[in-house]
């Protein structure tokens, strides 16, 4: 990269002073989510909206956007969620389906949504509303944490691939979390259940934990902001913009 590139622009805040000390010239402009995400959601407005009881707890399950993600994580978050209405009588889930999802799919996920055994709706191209009107997400790791952080609702994370990819991955990653949130906020705020963790049970678990814990809950949204704070102010774009054209005008 240092011999091609004359300065990086990044959107994590952790990235710059990679790239410095390897002597790339980089500048942080913050991420692009903080435009993406609206400052705060009125959650009985989006609750009303979406036919939910005020007071029922409601659990939000995005499964990620890739065919793959879809098959293999959403049966287990339904069973997931399913299994926790036992301990939360009345409890509802939405899931949350990505714009990219095509339609051969769609049938697919409204098919698991009706057999799951509890009431389940399916919410399309409203991810940040639907994390905002639930109570707790299960949630694929990838951007998606992210953006559950920046709105503030509690998640617990799964992921699932083969465990050829996953074994390759792990000859030549070095890190201790694979969920984005958790990788910016440098520790481990968010539970991670991956490859045969990412279990009915294991979720149902951490996610019942959670439901029953208020300060666990606190202490996380909190973490939450802190990491809403490290990415940045919104206009990400205007900023990268501008430092494209100074470096044209050098």
């Amino acid at each position: 990269i240092s011999r091609v590139v004359d300065r990086m622009i990044v959107i994590l805040p952790f990235e710059e002073a990679l790239y410095r000390q390897a002597g790339v010239p980089c500048e942080f402009v913050g991420h692009p989510l903080l435009d993406a995400v609206a400052s705060s959601y009125d959650r009985a407005e989006l609750r009303k909206r979406f036919g939910f009881e005020t007071s029922a707890p409601v659990i939000g399950l995005l499964p990620g956007s890739r065919e793959r993600e879809v098959r293999s994580l959403l049966p287990v978050m339904l069973e997931a969620a399913a299994r926790m209405a036992r301990w939360h009588p009345g409890l509802l889930a939405v899931v949350a389906q990505a714009s990219s999802i095509r339609e051969g799919l769609e049938g697919l996920i409204e098919e698991l949504a009706a057999g799951a055994g509890l009431g389940v709706r399916v919410v399309r191209d409203q991810p940040n509303e639907v994390m905002a009107a639930s109570d707790l997400l299960l949630v694929a790791s990838g951007t998606a944490t992210l953006q559950a952080a920046v709105i503030g609702t509690p998640m617990v994370i799964a992921y699932r691939t083969s465990w050829l990819s996953y074994w390759l991955a792990r000859l030549v990653i070095r890190v201790n979390w694979i969920g984005l949130v958790n990788i910016v906020a440098g520790r481990g705020i968010v539970p991670e259940l991956i490859q045969d963790e990412a279990t009915a049970e294991r979720l149902s678990d951490e996610g019942h934990r959670l439901l029953r814990d208020e300060a666990a809950l606190s202490g996380m949204r909190a973490a939450f902001r802190a990491v809403r704070d490290s990415l940045g102010s919104p206009g990400a774009s205007r900023r990268a913009a501008e430092v494209i054209l100074k470096e044209c005008r050098a």
